[in-house]
């Protein structure tokens, strides 16, 4: 988690090993109970259901 963004080598080192970068706004959605997906806009895919 990062308050003030992400610094670039590590921006890429995410991407390189598929991992996806929490920050403050996207922790607080989360933590007041935004699914997952949403805060880290993942396509859910075909056939996903609400």
């Amino acid at each position: 988690m990062a308050l003030n963004g992400f610094a670039d080598p590590a921006a890429a080192f995410a991407v390189q090993q598929r991992l996806y970068l929490v920050d403050c706004e996207r922790l607080a959605r989360w933590g007041v109970g935004w699914h997952l997906y949403d805060v880290l806009d993942i396509d859910r895919g075909p056939g996903w259901r609400t």
